[in-house]
């Protein structure tokens, strides 16, 4: 793989991206088809999760219990809480065996 210098990046998470592709360990785990995926992945979520969230937020609670309806909001940052503990257990497992 060739060498990308990380002097034609200006922006920092560019020069992160840049050495971790010149790190021969990571970047023989990266494949192009992981790349575009990951790509594909936030371009997505960026695209869906504002509508996902004003949905859930202007959801018509009348006549729920006040414990649920103090609830409803605090859901979605449940579920981003969630997701990062699986990434992060995901990362610290990474090429283990169960």
């Amino acid at each position: 793989m060739p060498k990308i210098p990380p002097s034609m990046f200006g922006k920092k998470l560019t020069g992160i991206l840049v050495r971790l592709l010149n790190n021969p360990r990571v970047a023989a785990s990266l494949s192009i088809g992981m790349i575009i995926t990951i790509f594909l992945v936030f371009i997505l979520g960026a695209a869906v999760l504002p509508t996902a969230f004003s949905q859930w937020f202007n959801a018509n609670t009348t006549g729920w219990p006040t414990a649920t309806q103090t609830l409803w909001p605090l859901v979605p940052l449940l579920g981003v809480v969630a997701l990062i503990a699986i990434v992060a257990y995901k990362a610290q497992h990474k090429g283990k065996e169960a």
